[in-house]
């Protein structure tokens, strides 16, 4: 695994620890906005492995999956959203709160994307 590769996934770890604990605390919306950055970060490192180039600036995760032929197409449209939803007031509706069967879903969702990317990244350093 090359050095970038190496530092992004160790950010992408802590983005999901810090998810881990913030959804046993109940505090759904920040626990889904780290999920969904340790997903984004996973993505990254892949990109950097796969295409030996820096990964594009975005948060779109749709779009770096696509790019680099990731299934769970339903899982990442499910955890898509939280970067923007639970940062930012949506015009007419506010902030978004997140039931706890909600929560749940979107978080497995985050879980198994994210371990999908961390195997494929364990078996190309192999």
């Amino acid at each position: 695994m090359r050095p970038e590769t190496r530092e992004w996934v160790k950010i992408a770890e802590k983005d999901m620890t810090a998810a881990e604990i913030l959804f046993g605390r109940g505090i759904f919306d920040m626990a889904l906005f780290h999920a969904q950055q340790a997903v984004e970060k996973m993505l990254k490192a892949l990109w950097i492995e796969r295409f030996s180039e820096e990964p594009p600036k975005t948060h779109n995760i749709q779009y770096m999956a696509r790019e680099l032929g990731i299934g769970h197409r339903e899982d990442i449209s499910d955890i898509a959203d939280a970067y923007y939803v639970t940062r930012y007031p949506i015009p007419g509706i506010g902030t978004v709160e997140y039931d706890p069967k909600t929560a749940e879903r979107k978080m497995n969702a985050a879980r198994r994307v994210y371990s999908a990317i961390r195997k494929i990244l364990s078996e190309s350093s192999e």
